[in-house]
């Protein structure tokens, strides 16, 4: 059976599964031919009978869950939104990028202030169009719904950016938006109590109420129950810092009973992801069986005929980047290389690489050695700054700025006692500037 796989940059995957697969084989194949092994943070969407946009389901089969036509037609989005420092490779940042940027361009990622949205333009320029040139005519990202005083700004935001790299760029992009509010938010379309439209967007920081007047937040820590009854989704929660001793409650009704069951699942799995050290066992083990299910279940309890998994979190983002490590470490890559592979080495490579400098008069061969050497003397955080601190105990080098924010080490998630000022190599030093 075909299936066919959008990309957020809008190109196609096609894949040949079982008739009865479940989704997970379908990702893992899309995934297997993107060269991610970052699977945890992705997702495949499809189009609901409503027009409603619902995530596929990648413990139970396919052809239960999507409507229509064969091929069937899915969508490689990013479900659970991490902190870019914490991808590990290249290629899962990659494609968080375009991810990011087709949300922004949908308007379901809110760029705050003119400002923003000029330096995140010009971010993207210089990833995907290089330096500055003058004279060159640029097409800068969301230019044509603004107007000429905003390329003007993008301009000079991007003649700024001259020298950073295509991965550099991607990078500080996804730095600059994950800092807005609504990062990673999922939304869905609803009607409250009052019968009023509003949108309920749910993501690793709660679950927002989005009204025509007041906007409310919800930490995922505060609800205490989510259910659901037919097109209708109810919020059991406390209030922060309220006194009340019962919780309060919202009830939504979505355009159809699918797109109730997936607000459910929304709010249930972010929670488990993003705040459980594991995921409990009553969540990863809920399942409802069909009319045949049930009645063989009669007879045998352990059978699996009939059953539909209600939610597919298996592991939360602690245990996805721990086991990514793990397989990046078997196949030879170390943890510093997982942060930005190009940039890693050692401190004995490094004065390997320093020496060879002078035993080589190829001009290419020096042009490459120089920009490792560049690189592993960069922050792994910002990718921009030197390295100039030391956090203790771990040792893990960072530069002076980030070293201030940070309260665990990026690298392996130590907590820092101690921050140490280092000094580079006089040379090594001279060259990085």
């Amino acid at each position: 059976m075909a299936v066919l796989v959008k990309k957020p940059d809008s190109t196609l995957i096609e894949v040949d599964i079982s008739p009865k697969a479940i989704g997970q084989e379908c990702l893992d194949m899309v995934c297997k031919k993107l060269g991610t092994i970052e699977n945890d943070y992705f997702g495949l969407q499809y189009m609901g009978k409503k027009g409603e946009v619902l995530w596929l389901n990648l413990r139970n089969p396919i052809n239960g869950q999507v409507p229509g036509p064969l091929p069937i037609r899915l969508h490689l989005r990013v479900k659970f939104h991490l902190q870019p420092h914490l991808l590990l490779q290249e290629v899962t940042r990659h494609l968080v990028y375009q991810d990011v940027k087709l949300e922004i361009a949908e308007e379901k990622l809110k760029v705050s202030s003119e400002k923003d949205m000029a330096r995140v333009s010009a971010l993207v320029a210089q990833a995907e169009q290089g330096d500055f040139q003058q004279g060159v005519k640029y097409n800068y990202f969301m230019a044509e719904r603004k107007c000429e005083e905003f390329e003007t700004t993008v301009l000079a935001e991007h003649a700024r950016l001259r020298g950073m790299t295509p991965n550099t760029a991607q990078y500080q992009f996804l730095q600059e938006t994950s800092g807005f509010d609504n990062y990673g938010l999922e939304m869905y379309d609803a009607k409250d109590q009052h019968g009023e439209n509003c949108c309920v967007g749910v993501g690793p920081q709660g679950v927002f109420l989005f009204g025509a007047e007041v906007t409310q937040k919800t930490n995922l820590q505060l609800i205490v129950e989510v259910s659901t009854n037919n097109r209708s989704c109810s919020i059991s929660y406390f209030e922060e810092g309220g006194e009340a001793v019962n919780p309060l409650n919202m009830t939504f009704k979505l355009v159809s009973k699918e797109a109730a069951e997936g607000l459910y699942r929304a709010i249930t799995e972010k929670h488990a992801f993003f705040n459980c050290e594991t995921v409990n066992p009553p969540v990863r083990s809920q399942f409802v069986r069909d009319l045949k299910g049930s009645f063989i279940s009669l007879f045998n309890e352990n059978s699996d005929l009939g059953k539909r998994y209600s939610f597919d979190v298996k592991r939360t983002w602690r245990e996805a980047h721990d086991a990514t490590r793990r397989k990046l470490f078997v196949t030879g890559q170390s943890g510093a290389s997982c942060l930005h592979e190009e940039n890693s080495m050692s401190l004995q490579e490094l004065q390997k690489e320093t020496e060879d400098l002078h035993d080589t008069t190829d001009p290419k061969v020096l042009q490459e050695k120089l920009r490792h050497i560049q690189g592993a003397m960069q922050c792994k955080v910002c990718m921009d700054a030197l390295l100039s601190t030391a956090l203790l105990p771990c040792g893990h080098l960072v530069c002076e700025s980030c070293a201030d924010r940070l309260d665990s080490c990026p690298q392996c998630r130590a907590a820092i006692e101690q921050r140490l000022r280092v000094y580079l190599p006089t040379g090594v030093m001279m060259m990085s500037e």
